[in-house]
């Protein structure tokens, strides 16, 4: 079975763009929106138009991440800052529910994960649906790794962190160093993989993944997506976003 993971998009339109017309030259059974498809781009509905395309032309799954829930909360009339959001977030946020001109939630048949033998595509982590906790230290990982062994599954796939790492274990123990996932690797063991992002992505470029899941072998593979990063920069800086948004922002693109 092969897979194509996208997850943090965060509405940046113009690597949504690019990644579309990759997808068309590819083969593959299924493609997993993995979650935060909104805020901090200001293309909001020129984004949804993209993923409504892959809707039509793709067998999708879309997964919620914390920057979906967000806009359900905010439609629902209900409160949305699961934590205190510092105000460059906030501002974002506001600015992209309004312009979402219907309801969000209904837009997509969205799921909180997707299992596939044995292995779990979410958005944040193992434990319930609204902890948004991350993975990034060895400590986390191996948390992480327990509820999995609890659970008695092969592995996961996260988006969340913005940063592309995994690990790999045999018989409780970790086989290696916590690694950062920068091409292809093959895993034969039980894992945790974070993916990067698409959108906005931290030390490293805009990426997708293709995973390739077997009986025996996974196969992971990073795709670098090279888009019009200015173009992304200038309606950022030509928006109605107030400055320090906006310089906080461009500070994840130069």
């Amino acid at each position: 079975m092969k897979f194509v993971v996208i997850n943090d998009i965060h509405a940046n339109y113009y690597a949504l763009k690019e990644v579309s017309k990759t997808l068309s030259t590819l083969k593959f059974d299924k493609l997993i929106i993995l979650g935060d498809t909104l805020t901090y781009g200001v293309l909001v509905q020129e984004t949804i138009d993209i993923l409504k395309q892959f809707e039509r032309e793709y067998n999708c799954i879309f997964i919620k991440g914390n920057h979906d829930q967000i806009y359900f909360d905010i439609q629902n009339d209900k409160e949305y800052q699961y934590k205190p959001f510092p105000f460059f977030i906030n501002e974002s946020v506001l600015f992209t529910a309004d312009k979402l001109t219907s309801d969000f939630e209904g837009m997509f048949k969205w799921q909180e994960s997707y299992l596939w033998k044995g292995v779990l595509f979410t958005h944040a982590n193992m434990y319930r649906y609204g902890n948004w906790s991350y993975l990034n230290t060895e400590d986390e990982f191996l948390n992480n790794y327990n509820e999995l062994e609890r659970r008695k599954l092969r592995g996961a796939v996260f988006g969340h962190t913005h940063r592309a790492k995994y690990q790999m274990y045999q018989n409780g123990e970790a086989q290696s160093e916590l690694l950062a996932l920068t091409e292809k690797v093959e895993i034969t063991s039980s894992f945790l993989l974070t993916n990067g992002s698409l959108g906005q992505p931290r030390s490293a470029d805009a990426s997708f993944l293709i995973c390739e899941l077997n009986d025996n072998i996974y196969t992971f593979e990073s795709k670098i997506i090279n888009y019009d990063v200015e173009a992304h920069c200038r309606s950022l800086s030509e928006s109605s976003l107030s400055l320090e948004t906006q310089t906080k922002l461009l500070s994840f693109y130069k």
